[in-house]
């Protein structure tokens, strides 16, 4: 991989992660609340077994796999059931290189089986893993992993990094006040939208903002490396 090269200032990387069963009616909500906002450029990250339920089994809902490819959206993994045995840390967060892989390999079995097609690229729960996960992903001919505030193509070997990561979870309060003042300077950023945000309206209001006062282009990943 290349050293790391600064994403461009006013560009914020938007994604909906969780996109699972168990948020059906939030993912569909979401899409509206964004599409009103004029933004129609951002991941949906995908979580094949959520919690390791079987209802959750994004392959037994067909309805819902149907829905998320009329979007015409980039469809991507977001882990494969987003729990560790321990609650403390994400799925990949430490994991063995050989049970990170046999993990992709499921998820992506899984994702495929439900959309009838590969998922575009991999971001683990949490943002977090190990650098060499995306050593992993690479093998999986996906084109990108994201981890962190850094973007990996695996086709070009280009790495990109954003200078602000806000990922909201369910239940928690935004997570976006620590990068006021960047968003203000036009710094770039990863806005990670949890699917039950539209319960507020605080991040919305900050992504209009954004949008309509400092002039911030949102996009999802592989569209960011399309343009590139």
């Amino acid at each position: 991989m290349t050293k790391p090269r600064q994403i461009e200032d006013y560009v914020a990387l938007l994604s909906l992660h969780d996109v699972s069963p168990v948020y059906e009616d939030d993912v569909l909500e979401t899409y509206d609340r964004l599409g009103d906002l004029g933004i129609s450029s951002f991941t949906l990250l995908v979580t094949p077994l959520f919690g390791q339920k079987r209802s959750n089994n994004i392959a037994g809902h067909d309805l819902l796999c149907e829905y998320l490819q009329s979007l015409n959206l980039e469809l991507s993994l977001h882990g494969y059931t987003h729990v560790s045995k321990s609650s403390k840390f994400g799925e990949f967060e430490r994991i063995p290189q050989e049970k990170a892989v046999q993990k992709l390999r499921s998820s992506i079995a899984l994702f495929r089986k439900g959309m009838g097609k590969m998922p575009f690229g991999f971001v683990p729960p949490l943002w977090r893993a190990p650098r060499r996960v995306a050593e992993a992903v690479e093998g999986l001919n996906l084109r990108y992993c994201v981890i962190g505030n850094r973007l990996y193509s695996l086709k070009t070997q280009d790495v990109f990094e954003s200078v602000i990561l806000v990922v909201n979870q369910e239940g928690s309060r935004s997570s976006q006040e620590g990068a006021t003042v960047e968003i203000e300077l036009g710094g770039s950023i990863q806005i990670a939208l949890h699917p039950k945000d539209h319960e507020s309206d605080e991040i919305y209001r900050t992504i209009a903002d954004m949008k309509d006062r400092l002039g911030y282009r949102f996009l999802g990943y592989n569209d960011y490396l399309l343009s590139q």
